[in-house]
């Protein structure tokens, strides 16, 4: 695992010196540094049980412009080709060097050219300005930043950004609401006051003690319906594997046996040559357990199949380190045995393909959509609705029928519906996990972990608009720009 750190500013020496003297504390082994001891320090950390990269830095050829990556670039050969000719490097040019290419091509538009998870970092020497980038996609790399007083520091991880004394202490309050209400925290906000995150697709740029961040990369929505989609969604996932499994690290596939991982391993065992390695999760608990399911995908591509029996007292044994991966909380179990799983999965590939992700690319919440526009015809509907749902908390069958309706899938989707016609769309959406938050999953000892004013705020101290994503291109609607949001 890999990931890029750095500082700008008159105190770049010292934060470099902190870094490299808390390296046990950070479980980095490895940290190649740059820097001319001028108040500029970029690096690459290497962490426990990665490999070193030593082409993960570039200059150009005046030696004005660094270029520090982390990640992969797909579909490069066009740019290999061209950056050959550009005298990069007659073997081949290396990731970092196509991404310095990509830049002197296009400058911060290259997030809307460069396809793959990757992290970067552009120091420019002239006129001593800083960019950091985030692929589109986000989710598998990161980029955390702290404005100092004078200068910025910047990191893949948050507990470096707290090595480097980046923070005070204090806890964001506006993140915890948000926490509180989707089950985890929205850039650019963490939970670390003074410490953000860089939104995927966006570019920070770093210049004279002033930072600006930027979108590049937004969604389009082509509402249109296609006769060939089906082949069309086969084509887009097909290549996407094929990119991926076809770099240098040895990819596996995580294996539930539902339609989404099992149609990964599909495409893998037609792309690849030799068995899919899969992993999967069995449980001593019959009602949990997937297992069957995942066996008869294995036995069907003939894949090299491995499973990890989990046992609940085993799992929470190891809860401290998880929540120390993490970094934030996270309002989904599921990271307890995807933890496991990806540790058990270490020991045989380098990187994992996953079937999380593609409900919202599929349409899941389109049906919403559709009932709110064909119901909101009905003459007094909204009015109905407001009525329903009114905020009145003396009203305990509505805390009842709640509960009745998200049961089901269909009933999450009523009481969708109901508040879509009751409010506003990103309202309807969002309702749904403040919902679960405060009426089902968190308990009433809540409000003697919090100050009174931070309980009495609980339900209204969220912006909504504020959580909307700007992600979308064109005169998109509210409800796309929710869809935006939730991706991934």
């Amino acid at each position: 695992m890999k990931g890029i750190l750095g500082a700008i500013g008159s105190n770049a020496s010292v934060v470099q010196a902190q870094l490299s003297a808390r390296r046990g504390v950070l479980a980095h082994q490895r940290t190649k540094w740059l820097g001319d001891g001028a108040g500029w320090a970029v690096g690459v950390c290497t962490c426990d049980g990665g490999k070193d990269d030593p082409t993960a830095t570039a200059w150009n050829q005046e030696e004005t412009v660094c270029s520090v990556l982390v990640g992969e670039l797909f579909g490069t050969a066009p740019l290999n080709d061209a950056s050959r000719r550009r005298g990069y490097d007659s073997r081949g040019p290396t990731q970092s060097q196509l991404l310095l290419h990509l830049w002197e091509a296009h400058g911060v538009e290259l997030l809307t050219k460069a396809n793959g998870p990757f992290a970067a970092a552009i120091w420019e020497t002239e006129p001593r300005r800083l960019t950091l980038l985030l692929d589109w996609i986000g989710g598998i790399h990161h980029l955390h930043y702290a404005l100092l007083d004078d200068g910025i520091v910047f990191a893949s991880e948050i507990r470096t950004l707290l090595a480097a004394g980046a923070w005070d202490g204090r806890i964001n309050e506006h993140a915890l609401h948000q926490y509180l209400d989707f089950g985890h925290i929205l850039p650019p906000h963490t939970l670390f006051d003074g410490i953000h995150k860089l939104p995927p697709g966006c570019a920070l740029t770093y210049e004279d003690g002033r930072a600006d961040v930027q979108r590049v990369f937004k969604f389009r929505f082509e509402a249109q319906r296609d006769a060939d989609w089906v082949e069309r969604f086969q084509d887009e996932c097909r290549e996407a594997i094929a990119h991926r499994v076809a770099g240098p690290d040895e990819v596996g596939a995580f294996l539930s046996g539902g339609i989404d991982s099992s149609y990964n391993v599909a495409l893998m065992s037609d792309v690849q040559e030799g068995p899919v390695k899969t992993f999967s999760i069995a449980y001593p608990q019959e009602e949990f357990d997937e297992s069957p399911y995942a066996r008869l995908v294995a036995r069907r591509f003939e894949t090299d199949h491995h499973e990890l029996t989990l046992d609940s007292p085993e799992v929470l044994d190891e809860l401290p380190e998880m929540i120390w991966a993490l970094e934030e909380p996270a309002m989904d179990y599921s990271f307890i045995p995807t933890f496991n799983l990806a540790r058990f999965a270490k020991e045989h590939v380098d990187a994992v393909i996953s079937g999380d992700g593609p409900d919202h690319l599929l349409g899941r919440h389109y049906p919403v959509a559709f009932a709110r526009r064909a119901l909101g015809r009905i003459p007094g509907a909204s009015v109905l609705a407001r009525a329903l749902l009114a905020d009145d908390r003396s009203a305990g069958w509505k805390v009842g029928l709640w509960r009745r309706l998200r049961r089901s899938e269909q009933g999450r989707s009523l009481w969708k519906v109901l508040q879509s016609l009751a409010g506003s769309p990103p309202e309807a959406y969002l309702s749904i996990y403040r919902e679960i938050a405060y009426r089902g999953l968190l308990p009433n000892s809540l409000r003697a972990v919090v100050s009174d004013s931070m309980g009495e705020n609980l339900v209204n101290g969220l912006d909504i608009g504020a959580a909307i994503s700007d992600n979308v291109d064109g005169d998109a609607s509210e409800f796309e720009r929710i869809l935006a949001s939730t991706w991934p």
